[in-house]
């Protein structure tokens, strides 16, 4: 197995969290605007169906 450098190490976690905090918002807003969409199509009114 290939040993990296510490500050390389240190990058690529970095860029992994970074990429991982971006899918998890996306995932929330995903979810905000499926939820919101089935709420409304269920005569709920808007203010009420906005998580």
């Amino acid at each position: 197995m290939k040993h990296i450098a510490a500050r390389e190490a240190v990058s690529l976690l970095r860029s992994m969290t970074r990429v991982l905090c971006a899918v998890g918002f996306l995932a929330l807003v995903f979810t905000t605007v499926n939820v919101t969409r089935f709420a409304t199509s269920r005569e709920i009114l808007l203010p009420i169906a906005v998580p």
